[in-house]
């Protein structure tokens, strides 16, 4: 068994970059062992330049046009990517778009997380669904295990909540330690970051300057290839109110800086603003809730197409967003008023292979019918 010289230049220009919480020569004979051992189980003779990165992007789950200079991001598949899943949130997006294009390029500041950010906005405008394609664009495409951890500061207002997170003296690594251990390529999402004890922003503050973070014992975790992502509502009440026919509201920096200390602020790389949805985002967001139905296992097993008119996106809009809670009622008025129907429709009828369906609505119940 051979390793190519070019791939021996990979692997370290890859280690050397990304895996900087081990050492060489172990982490090279590590990483290189497996690879070999790769080769050995598909019966191949020599470990190329295409396995090593093969094996880097299952381990880290970086797309293979992060680990390699020659291919240029595609930046209109990246914004396509990024719409098709967050609707409504042009100005975020661009912001967001911006650190993977820093990130790709390596221009990142090695010594601490890849970013910093902090979304503000409304509930149920697509803050949390953009740290989660964040996670599947920057490190979703080997690692078998989810690249995001999603944390709801809520349940960590007390000092003693907090040690659930970090760990205590005497005890095992907390949730966000051992996450970042087994997959220290991720986005992590702190959701509602206000509402977490003061205790922890101070060890957040640590995270946000050194990139690592020590437990008890004195083991550092290393946070330098992960993104740190935290939401907030403050301000998203001022100034406005949501909806069909609502103003959007301007900014949240000014809330966001009132609130938390500014040694804290001064440490984000960017407050990026999340606007109420209009009109047109939320009849968008229902036809994306209505497709994504069309997807499910069930119906695509049947080979069955899914038609869904005007007047149910309309329905759907109306009735599934709340002025208060966004566009999230609107996923479970979807399970209740068509995907419960259609479930008992197609349960109840014989629906010949790929047949065409029309789904409707009038009056005040969902008709179904198959169409010819």
């Amino acid at each position: 068994m051979t390793v190519d010289s070019r791939a021996l230049e990979v692997a370290y220009r890859f280690l050397q970059r990304y895996a900087k919480y081990e050492r060489f020569p172990g982490k090279a004979i590590k990483f290189l062992s497996g690879c070999v051992n790769d080769a050995w189980l598909e019966k191949r003779g020599a470990v190329g330049e295409a396995d090593v990165r093969k094996a880097f992007t299952e381990q880290t789950g970086l797309p293979e046009v992060f680990l390699r200079d020659d291919l240029p991001l595609d930046t209109a598949a990246l914004e396509a990517f990024f719409t098709k899943r967050i609707i409504g949130q042009e100005e975020a997006l661009e912001k967001i778009l911006r650190v993977v294009k820093v990130f790709k390029a390596g221009l990142n500041d090695p010594a601490k997380p890849v970013a910093t950010l902090l979304l503000a906005g409304p509930t149920g405008v697509g803050k949390t669904a953009s740290a989660r394609t964040l996670a599947a664009c920057c490190f979703g495409a080997g690692q078998a295990l989810d690249p995001l951890l999603r944390l709801d500061m809520s349940e960590f207002q007390s000092e003693s909540q907090v040690e659930r997170l970090i760990g205590s003296p005497g005890g095992d690594p907390g949730r966000l330690l051992q996450h970042l251990r087994e997959r220290p390529f991720s986005v992590v999402l702190f959701d509602e970051i206000e509402k977490a004890n003061p205790v922890f922003f101070d060890v957040l503050l640590t995270v946000l300057d050194e990139g690592l973070l020590a437990d008890a014992y004195g083991r550092a975790t290393d946070f330098r290839n992960s993104i740190l992502v935290m939401t907030t509502n403050l301000g998203s009440r001022r100034g406005g109110s949501l909806g069909f026919g609502g103003d959007p509201l301007q900014r949240y920096e000014a809330a966001v800086r009132e609130h938390f200390r500014p040694e804290f602020c001064n440490r984000l790389d960017q407050v990026i603003e999340f606007q109420p949805l209009g009109p047109d985002a939320i009849l968008a967001i229902a036809r994306k809730e209505l497709e994504e139905v069309a997807e499910r296992e069930g119906v695509r097993r049947r080979g069955l197409r899914l038609e869904f008119t005007d007047v149910l996106v309309r329905h759907v809009a109306e009735a599934g967003f709340d002025p208060v809670y966004g566009a999230r009622p609107l996923q479970r008025l979807v399970e209740q008023r068509v995907v419960g129907p259609l479930s008992r429709f197609l349960l109840a009828e014989v629906v010949p292979v790929s047949a065409r369906i029309r789904v409707d609505f009038s009056g005040e119940e969902v008709n179904i019918d198959v169409r010819p």
